[in-house]
């Protein structure tokens, strides 16, 4: 669970760890004249909970372009007073989601929902690394779905994708290794393979 090692633990108000519960709300957290939205239906997993597609981001509306700016006399208190209620009201917003019992595959409606709406990849090492394994991934799919047959060609896409990122520099991530493997046995198709 987040947040449970001592060091970490000591840094937290009390309220957080006595009602672990708040950390999974659908609330506002008000600092002053600054309203973000606590968005924890997009990190269940971190909770052990299963991972369903998220609703949209919550739209504060023009609330990301108040600034300070000639507002010395502002009452924040009665300016953000619904915002402030909602937050009250944490309790009933907890979010609830059956256990996680799985591993999350690269192929569950949730990582496939995740690959089109994120920014995966941070540089180009990564990019390249993330192309090569989503290519192979797709190239292997579509052989298994056609047949074992097509297995040993199977073999050799996942080779020549080893190799080109060998070219560019980039190493396979472990979790990629073992589906580029050559192999002499006849077997399916594994959703945990990337």
């Amino acid at each position: 669970m987040p947040y449970s090692t001592p060091d970490v633990a000591k840094l937290i108000p009390y309220y957080c760890l006595n009602t672990p519960e708040i950390w999974r709300t659908s609330v506002p957290v008000i600092c002053f004249y600054i309203v973000e939205w606590h968005h924890a239906d997009r990190v269940l997993r971190q909770f052990g909970m299963t991972q369903p597609i998220p609703e949209p981001p919550k739209d504060l509306g023009d609330l990301h372009e108040v600034t300070l700016k000639g507002k010395t006399q502002v009452d924040w208190y009665q300016r953000h007073h619904p915002w402030i209620a909602q937050w009250q009201a944490w309790a009933t917003t907890v979010i609830e989601s059956p256990p996680a019992t799985t591993a999350l595959t690269r192929r569950s409606e949730y990582m496939e929902w995740y690959r089109r709406h994120t920014r995966r990849w941070i540089g180009p090492d990564s990019a390249a690394i993330g192309f090569v394994v989503d290519t192979a991934d797709r190239l292997i799919t579509q052989i298994y779905q056609d047949g074992s047959s097509f297995q040993p060609f199977a073999q050799e896409v996942g080779m020549g994708c080893k190799t080109i990122l060998q070219t560019v520099g980039g190493q396979l991530p472990p979790f990629a290794q073992m589906s580029f493997q050559p192999s002499h046995v006849d077997h399916q198709v594994n959703d945990d393979r990337f």
